[in-house]
């Protein structure tokens, strides 16, 4: 091989033939050292991986350590840490070898039938390198943690037995509390000693997951009634019952093809191939083993095995995908241990077992396929199976005939009970019992209650005594609220000697009889045939309580009642005060006070063209007098109108000397105006001009004159009211200024 090189490299391979081909197959180390000139300065050995369990592989063997060669600019490893610059490690990792180690592979827990503080832990610590450990010289401590909805930690000392270089064996100890259905996750790590000095593989944290379901539980747990028809159906879900039987209702081996997709697409939790198997709702498949197999297989390709607590679902149904997917137990679906990926086109059998490994169901996909030996398949099925070739796959649509009969390529509806196809009825368990007020109504774990006939909460207890695990009691809650005759309106309000049309829904068969009152008396309404019914009502009381006694519909039913309350609106009475709060050289600010009565709005006429819809306003009067305001006061019913004058004095607007004019024009305007001054002596003067509340917007200096003066004035200002002061040195002239 020219131009190829190869060298400095650890070789290990205990289950092959040889350690490599050449020409021929070399056997060892030597032989392919001979073949290939290469390799002068490698080795063979075990590289003692720390886990390759957890896929650690780091090598920890010190017959291996130190024997690379220094390459140029190569100075760490793959995870960055420093190579030697002399005697490099061989590979990727540079590491520090050891004679011995173990290193903790597994853990994992298990419930036993009965919820209890008491359940097992496993344990698995595997040889990694060295000679066989004896643990009563070097003792072994493994520490454990469980947590989930009870929470449990210990430890187990190992001081017997021995574990041989390249075993592992399992370790069990107890007091694992998983006395509360949920989920729980395992923690476990090895101390180190002697024989375990590395602490890189000895840690798993958070490494295993264990679902503890509730072995008796009602469902549904709680329902409610709204109909005087409806019932519910209670079951009880539990694995204290005996199985019944289980069978085969559908196999896809392409979920990805439109022939056979199901009515609404693929579920997301589902893989690409799927079988669904169906029983009595609620049973548990706790134990029973699936396996697929091809034509000619000595083992199943695909295995299963149903953990405790595995319930179908309230149509009897259950989902295994047996190539990709995702475990979704709500979704009544679990992902198989083993899975294979089958084509449409491919025959397959699929095949259930019992928890004792009796076949209790056999179906054979796809015409082509044939039974292998090794199934141990004898009446469980006969003849061809059923084609799906480019499509979903095949379902059963009526009885399980243990063969092709009912078998059809046809359009799947995964965890649905197959049209045509029957539930098997669960054997009744011995000792179970539902009880309602203390009395026994039925001693079938499926029971329908109701109908009802009067609202209310209703529980039902279901109980059953376990030979090992003793009295289970599980409760249903049924609270019935059947509709009620409800009037459509609530608070509602109407003028004084107004009436008002109530509306009544009712509920039930036509036709209806409604009883009424307004707390004076009962009023029968028979024949109703239409639904919201009016009422037209005229109260007299400021407030009255309108009330559906009873309703009575074409079946009889009787209901509870509604009501709503009516509130006379009167008129409105206006009123309002008014306070002199301020005065100064340019207006009067009066603060005004309402008063009214039953009034929704108010508007104010202040009396100088000025008006305002604010309850408690404030307003700036710009010269003295009387002012003829007024209130008006709203609401549905009406309006009503107060006058009340109000008398401004004490703005100093009057001219100081009645000698001297100014005048502005045009007034109103835009903001462009003249300003026409006269006086009969010198005066140095200034013109300004003032909002209502006094701020200086505009200021000019006039110098001093005597006679007359025009300004021109061009000023943007927001409409309003505003005030022309033109100040002097012995007093002050005035002028409103409109700005529209």
């Amino acid at each position: 091989m020219p131009n190829v090189a190869s060298d400095y490299n650890v070789f290990y391979a205990p289950n092959a033939t040889g350690l490599g081909y050449y020409g021929g197959a070399q056997a060892d180390l030597t032989a392919w050292q001979t073949a290939t000139t290469f390799d002068a300065n490698s080795v063979e050995d075990n590289p003692a991986f720390a886990n390759i369990y957890m896929n650690i592989l780091t090598p920890l063997s010190s017959t291996i350590d130190n024997l690379g060669t220094p390459i140029t600019g190569i100075t760490t490893d793959i995870y960055n840490n420093p190579r030697s610059a002399t005697t490099p490690d061989i590979g990727a990792v540079e590491f520090n070898g050891y004679t011995d180690d173990l290193s903790l592979v597994n853990v994992k827990v298990d419930n036993g039938r009965c919820l209890s503080s008491n359940d097992s832990i496993f344990l698995t610590v595997y040889n990694v390198l060295g000679s066989a450990v004896d643990f009563s010289i070097n003792n072994l401590r493994l520490v454990w943690d469980v947590t989930g909805p009870a929470v449990s930690t210990d430890t187990i000392t190992i001081t017997s037995g021995t574990l041989a270089y390249g075993l592992d064996t399992v370790f069990v100890g107890s007091g694992v509390d998983l006395s509360v259905p949920g989920i729980y996750t395992v923690s476990a790590y090895i101390e180190a000693n002697t024989t375990n000095p590395v602490p890189l593989n000895d840690t798993l944290i958070n490494f295993y997951t264990h679902e503890v379901s509730n072995p008796f539980m009602v469902s549904p747990k709680y329902d409610t009634i709204y109909n005087p028809e409806d019932t519910t159906e209670l079951m009880v879900i539990s694995s204290y019952f005996e199985a019944g039987d289980f069978f085969i209702t559908e196999i896809c081996q392409w979920a990805g093809a439109t022939t056979g997709e199901p009515i609404g697409g693929k579920p997301l939790y589902l893989g690409d191939d799927y079988v669904e198997i169906t029983g009595a709702p609620g049973t548990d498949l706790g134990g029973f083993t699936f396996e697929k197999w091809t034509s000619t297989g000595s083992a199943p390709n695909v295995r299963h095995t149903f953990p405790a607590g595995t319930f179908l679902n309230a149509q009897g149904t259950y989902l295994l995908s047996t190539y990709q997917g995702t475990t979704s137990l709500g979704d009544h679906h679990q992902v198989a241990d083993v899975t294979f990926g089958y084509s449409s086109s491919e025959s397959s059998l699929n095949v259930l077992k019992n928890p004792i490994g009796d076949i209790v169901d056999a179906v054979l996909y796809g015409t082509g396929s044939t039974i292998p030996a090794a199934a141990g398949i004898t009446t469980e099925w006969t003849g061809a199976g059923t084609d799906g070739t480019s499509s979903w796959g095949i379902r059963l649509t009526g009885p399980d005939t243990d063969d092709n009969t009912n078998w059809v390529k046809a359009t799947q509806d995964p965890n649905v009970l197959n049209t045509g196809v029957t539930n098997p009825t669960a054997p009744s368990p011995v000792g179970f019992s539902w009880s309602y007020n203390g009395s026994v109504t039925s001693t079938l774990p499926d029971t329908v209650v109701g109908p009802y006939t009067t609202n209310g909460a209703y529980v039902y207890a279901a109980a059953f005594t376990d030979s090992l695990c003793g009295l289970q009691v599980d409760t249903a809650y049924i609270h019935v609220a059947m509709p009620l005759a409800t009037t459509s309106m609530t608070a509602q309000s109407v003028c004084i000697g107004d009436s008002l049309e109530l509306f009544v829904d009712l509920t039930g068969t036509a036709p209806w009889t409604l009883i009424v009152t307004d707390g004076t008396g009962n009023d029968t309404i028979p024949g109703i045939t239409t639904t919201p019914f009016g009422i037209w009502v005229f109260p007299t009381a400021q407030t009255t309580t309108y009330k559906a006694v009873k309703v009575f519909d074409a079946k009889g039913w009787n209901y509870s009642n509604d009501s709503i309350v009516v509130t006379l609106d009167y008129l409105p009475t206006a009123e309002y005060s008014y306070t002199v709060s301020n005065v100064t050289a340019s207006f009067a600010e009066v603060d005004f006070t309402d008063i009214s009565v039953n009034a929704d709005s108010v508007k104010y006429d202040f009396g100088d063209g000025i008006t305002s819809t604010q309850a408690n306003p404030t307003h700036n009067y710009t010269s003295n007098g009387t002012f003829n305001a007024y209130q008006v006061a709203y609401n549905q019913c009406g309006t009503d109108t107060f006058w009340l004058d109000v008398i401004v004095s004490g703005v100093s607007i009057e001219d100081f000397n009645t000698n001297y004019q100014v005048d502005v024009y045009p007034n109103p305007n835009n903001g462009r105006f003249t300003t026409d001054i006269y006086v009969d002596n010198t005066e140095k003067a200034a013109l300004h001009i003032l909002t209502m509340e006094g701020r200086k917007v505009y200021a000019e200096d006039l110098g001093t004159f005597n006679g007359r003066k025009t300004i021109n004035i061009d000023i943007d200002l927001p409409k309003g009211v505003y005030f022309v002061q033109v100040q002097m040195l012995h007093g002050n002239i005035v002028r409103k200024l409109i700005v529209q």
